[in-house]
């Protein structure tokens, strides 16, 4: 039997007796498909779902809309108020990039958010994917990589780098606009500090290269 119509509203779509409204069943990978055949650009193809007693209030929508380029995002949109559904879509799948955006629809990472967030412990780096964040922010990877990078957005861009390096220590670089390496400070492993001295003498607690004003 491919289709069954129940006295009490439910559908069977290759099922003797379904269970909800519409059910399908299937042993090789049933899959539902809507496709929108014009296939213009900002042409999408959509499943809402709402929840009231009243059929004509808004709905959350799951839609698929065709962009310039020929790729299909996937756009996830709530229902605002009881009354007005959301306009634009507030959180996207890129079809062409995999990026997904919250609050844009123009996503320009793996993950955008556009607004405030909230993680509770973060680990960032190219160490194993297994690890796991041993503070609230964790900067773990090999070589040189765990570096954190404070950058003045202003003009012609200050940065500065800090950076842990396993069998040489902390420091803290002066990239200038982005290309300088200018050791600032330098604490070794063996607990010498370095001021504009990226390598102190591991004798000395400090080292100092320049002039040294005490008052």
């Amino acid at each position: 039997q491919k289709m069954l119509i129940r006295g009490d509203g439910k559908i069977g779509i290759n099922c003797a007796g379904p269970q909800e409204r519409l059910h399908l069943a299937d042993d090789s990978d049933p899959t539902i498909r809507i496709t929108n055949t014009d296939g213009g650009t900002n042409d999408t193809a959509a499943f809402e779902l709402g929840v009231s007693s009243n059929t004509a209030i808004a709905s959350t929508r799951i839609e698929a809309r065709r962009q310039s380029d020929g790729s299909v995002d996937l756009n996830f949109r709530g229902a605002g108020t009881t009354s007005v559904a959301q306009t634009s879509a507030q959180m996207t799948l890129d079809g062409g990039t995999g990026y997904f955006g919250i609050a844009t629809t123009a996503p320009y990472n793996h993950l955008h958010v556009n607004g405030n967030g909230r993680i509770n412990s973060l680990i960032v780096g190219n160490s194993a994917a297994n690890n796991i964040p041993a503070a609230h922010l964790h900067i773990k990877a090999s070589g040189t990589g765990a570096v954190l990078r404070i950058e003045d957005s202003d003009s012609s861009n200050q940065v500065y780098d800090i950076l842990c390096n396993q069998g040489s220590g902390l420091s803290i670089i002066d990239k200038g606009t982005g290309s300088s390496t200018n050791t600032r400070l330098h604490i070794s492993t063996s607990g010498s500090v370095g001021i504009n001295q990226g390598s102190p003498n591991a004798a000395n607690k400090l080292e100092v290269s320049g002039t040294v004003t005490c008052s």
